[in-house]
This record gives C-alpha cells, structure tokens and sequence, in this order.
C-alpha cells in the first residue's frame, strides 16, 4: 500500500499526521463508530489503533459516495509518467476480475492484523459491502459471503420515486387540490423468504399556503416496521397551486354574467 502517500495527503490536508489523525477520529465519532480509533493515516500498527470488520463497512459505504475514491479503488490499472519515468500500477484486489459486479475496495495487511480485505460488489441494483479480518483465503471468503448475500436478499421497493401518494386541499387558491409525490424511492432489502408488515407514516408541513410550486417540499414520508423507521423521503408538490388572483377573480364573474 502507498502508505508515504496517506503521509503525504495528511499532512497536505491538516497540516500535521496528528491534527489529520484528529480529523479521522472527529468524523468516525460524527458517523456513530464506537469501536474504531485511529492513530495513524495509514493503518499500520500502532497501539490503541483499532476498528471492526463492521465499522470498516460502515466506513467504506461512506467513502464510497466520493466520486474520485469510487473510481480509485475500482481501478484495475493505471499508468503514470513523470520526469520521463514510466511507472505501471496494477490493482492487488483480484476480485475486480474474478468476482462479477465487482467494484473494490481495499486489501490490506500487517503481521499483527493478517490479511485484511473490505471488499464490495453490485448486482441488479443491490450494493454488498463486507469485511475479512486475518483471514487468509481473504478473496475465497469474500466471494462466499457476496453470493450468499446476493441469494439470500432482495431489494424490494416500497415506495417508488415520484408515486402520487395523496391530493390535499388548500384553502385560498386557485387550484384547490394539490398533488403530494413522494421525491425519491424507499427501498426495503429483504429476505428471499421474508414477509414484513409495513406501515406508511406521513407528516405535512404546517399552514401550507400559495403560491405553491411543482416539486416545492411539502411534508416527509416515513416507512416503519415494528415501530421503527426503516425509510424516509420528502414530499413534493406534483402541481403548482397559486393563490387567487385578478384572472380568478374575472373567470368567475364571467361565469356567472353568462349564466
């Protein structure tokens, strides 16, 4: 691993390996990691130095929303010249080749911790991220447990993206019903074999008044099970609503001069 180069970036990033150092155990606390603490940039052994193969998902699943780590660690081969020198990089994580669907992430190894890989694969729309610790045949069992997740789950949408879910009457406008969307998709993963009773919770924002415009946040939709969120998104508008106006005001007693 480019261990002088995660040096380099902490340095660059918080002027010191220390105040760097830091920053990583801010963000782990800001993320809920109870068991991860960090010493070093790098994650060569040093003591109190610790995480979980659990939190190491939790981390990995973050990082991955970041564009240009995404594509670093997905990549197979790079080639870089600099100075006139030509150097070839080659990816160390054979499941890039060997294991379909997959995109990264990380090996890893020291004498005190073994050999360590977080690894991730995706399928019909179902992300699988998981972790091995010391565990030698490290990609073997990496792609052990992502067939036993990819056949043992499925995503299961509950709610899709834009999915009139209800009309809602305003008072003092032109339009009267407004129809309430939901803005993104509520995905539940389950179990091949698994059935889950499921209630819809839904909250509108208060004294919702026009002028009211199409896609405009108007409440938040919840999915719960047993009591607990599983899922949320907002609410939109699907149409504008505008208060009454002047042409209102001439379209109704047009109306009744004609009747």
């Amino acid at each position: 691993s480019g261990n002088d180069a995660a040096v380099a970036l902490a340095v660059h990033v918080g002027g010191s390996v220390k105040d760097f150092v830091g920053l990583m155990n801010v963000r782990a606390d800001s993320m809920g990691l109870k068991s991860t603490h960090f010493i070093t940039p790098n994650g060569l052994n040093a003591e109190g130095h610790l995480t979980t193969a659990r939190e190491l998902c939790l981390i990995a699943r973050e990082a991955m929303k970041n564009d240009d780590f995404a594509q670093i660690v997905s990549t197979k081969y790079y080639r870089t010249e600099t100075g006139g020198a030509v150097r070839s990089f080659k990816n160390k994580n054979s499941l890039l080749w060997s294991y379909d669907g997959a995109f990264g992430i990380k090996t890893g190894y020291t004498m005190a911790a073994g050999r360590c890989l977080v690894f991730g694969a995706e399928r019909n729309s179902m992300r699988v991220i998981g972790a091995v610790l010391n565990c030698r045949p490290m990609f073997d069992e990496a792609a052990r447990l992502m067939d036993e997740a990819f056949e043992s789950f499925v995503p299961v949408t509950v709610i899709g993206k834009g999915t009139r879910v209800f009309d809602v009457y305003v008072e003092n406008s032109e339009e009267c019903l407004l129809e309430v969307s939901a803005k993104d998709s509520i995905i539940r993963l389950m179990r091949s074999n698994e059935s889950a009773l499921l209630c819809t919770e839904y909250e509108l924002y208060p004294d919702l008044s026009p002028p009211i415009r199409a896609g405009d946040e108007v409440g938040v939709l919840r999915i719960c099970e047993n009591g607990e969120t599983i899922g949320s998104t907002a609410l939109v508008a699907s149409n504008t609503v505008l208060p009454y106006g002047y042409g209102y005001w001439w379209k109704l007693l047009s109306k009744r001069f004609a009747a």
